[in-house]
């Protein structure tokens, strides 16, 4: 937010929990956020103002959750703000997981943020691709933020044109058994 503030956009941010419950680095952007003078609201309830401001925005950047969301229904205060966020016109973005999904399943916690922009941190979340995880990304484009690969414990890997090796060239007169398989 303080980012898009300084490049030109008018910006308003709403935090979905108090601020007695922010981290030490929430603190600090929380503080650079009022001192550049971008306007904060901390979400209790869908009241007014807050459809307003949903109504109002033409952009909309889903943050509220991470990639590792634990299976349990959400909150009803935060279903009701998803349920709007959803119904806005404006495009959504969702940074590395929409919130309310899954990130290692693909699946959602009742509701979720069905996002027209997926911006996945350094590389795509098995939930993006499984389950209800394609429908709720929308066009999802993976940004690298410098995490070596070598630092991620996965036993998954994505396989794409440049990972897999050359299919063998297909006789007319063969059989699809005769080309071997894929598990």
């Amino acid at each position: 937010a303080r980012q898009l503030a300084n490049g030109g956009w008018k910006v308003r941010v709403l935090f979905t929990s108090d601020a007695s419950k922010m981290t030490p680095s929430s603190e600090r952007n929380y503080t650079r956020l009022k001192e550049i003078g971008v306007p904060c609201d901390f979400y209790e309830e869908l009241n007014k103002k807050v459809q307003g401001a949903i109504d109002d925005c033409d952009v909309l950047v889903d943050a509220v959750f991470g990639n590792g969301l634990k299976d349990r229904p959400l909150y009803e205060k935060i279903a009701r703000l998803f349920t709007a966020v959803n119904a806005s016109g404006a495009v959504k973005y969702a940074v590395d997981m929409p919130s309310g999904l899954r990130g290692t399943v693909g699946k959602t916690v009742g509701c979720a943020i069905r996002a027209d922009r997926t911006l996945v941190i350094q590389c795509m979340k098995t939930g993006g691709l499984l389950g209800d995880g394609p429908d709720y990304l929308g066009r999802a484009t993976c940004v690298d933020v410098g995490i070596s690969e070598a630092t991620v414990n996965t036993d998954k890997y994505l396989l794409t044109a440049d990972t897999l090796p050359p299919r063998p060239e297909r006789k007319k007169n063969s059989h699809k058994y005769q080309m071997g398989s894929v598990a």
